[in-house]
């Protein structure tokens, strides 16, 4: 008998994965189709009901109703009128938002921080956040800080260098908000 090499061993597992693979894909008629689980689900016969159990049945759903009706009577009379899905309005103009109100501290850390040559408009809220996380002693703190330092450099916010940014940023939070 003679001997098979390892790459012949290697063809014939190939050849015979291929062959299982195409007798697999070869079964149609595996689909099942809306026609066929109509002809099943009208074969399937009723359940019967012991009547003892029905009985049961019956008084629960009773005991339910009545749950039901007193919970909703109750709800009925303390509750506010349900709020209604109303059509959409067309409008002019955009409605200008309110800008959230800036502490005394918030507007002097930000007036700082634009001494420092860094432009702090539309991120005020931003760099807010920033200084309270500097004052919290937490070793996300630096690293918040020193993110920001380097958007501000990337963004174009700044001419400092990133660790520039981030030391004027964290000074000035230290100066301001921490007691």
């Amino acid at each position: 008998m003679k001997r098979l090499t390892n790459r012949a061993h290697a063809t014939v597992g190939i050849a015979v994965i291929l062959a299982g693979s195409l007798g697999l894909a070869a079964c149609g008629e595996s689909t099942v189709t809306s026609d066929d689980i109509a002809a099943e689900s009208s074969s399937v016969e009723p359940l019967e009901r012991d009547t003892e159990s029905s009985e049961n049945a019956d008084k629960d759903k009773d005991k339910d109703k009545e749950t039901s009706e007193s919970t909703t009577a109750k709800s009925d009379s303390n509750s506010e009128p349900q709020a209604q899905d109303q059509a959409a309005r067309e409008i002019d103009e955009i409605p200008e938002s309110e800008a959230p109100a800036t502490s005394p501290e918030d507007e002097d850390y930000l007036s700082a921080l634009g001494e420092e040559d860094i432009d702090v408009n539309g991120l005020e809220d931003q760099l807010i956040s920033t200084a309270w996380t500097v004052c919290a002693d937490d070793p996300v703190a630096n690293a918040t800080s020193g993110a920001v330092g380097g958007q501000l450099v990337e963004q174009g916010r700044t001419e400092l260098s990133s660790e520039e940014a981030t030391r004027v940023v964290e000074e000035h939070a230290r100066e301001i908000y921490c007691p």
